[in-house]
């Protein structure tokens, strides 16, 4: 099993801040610092790559103060969900290029990904997101 840490929380639809009302580079910015958090703690603990797992259990627990609804807790995993997809980017290395591709899931459809979201209490202050995935 890979267990990461987001340490902050991630917006959830609703709200002042939510992803309803966001401006599309604002929410862009954001893709980029939950990747990035994935990364980091996956090398912090692994110091290699992630590989895709398919099919993948992925459990997503967000502490915090307040508990979210239902809904607004499964739609902040979205992005969290889409930047943890495989994905292609191309290294160059002279005149060679070469394909890396990782990732922690294949997909994010059902077939290849059940997802379980859930909520625990923290201290004000003191949000997180942690991200398990594991072969499903």
């Amino acid at each position: 099993m890979t267990r990461l840490t987001i340490p902050f929380l991630v917006p959830m639809l609703n709200g002042p801040n939510g992803l309803q009302r966001a401006h599309w580079a604002k929410i862009r910015l954001l893709r980029k610092k939950i990747y990035t958090a994935l990364l980091t703690s996956h090398l912090d603990e692994y110091a290699i790559f992630p590989r895709s797992i398919s099919p993948a259990k992925v459990t997503i627990t967000r502490f915090s103060n307040r508990q979210p609804d239902d809904d607004n807790l499964v739609a902040g995993a979205k992005l969290i969900l889409d930047e943890m997809k495989e994905r292609y980017e191309v290294a160059t290395r002279g005149r060679t290029k070469i394909n890396l591709a990782h990732g922690w899931i294949v997909d994010d459809s059902p077939d290849l990904c059940s997802l379980t979201c859930r909520w625990e209490k923290a201290k004000r202050g003191q949000g997180k997101v942690v991200v398990e995935v594991e072969q499903g």
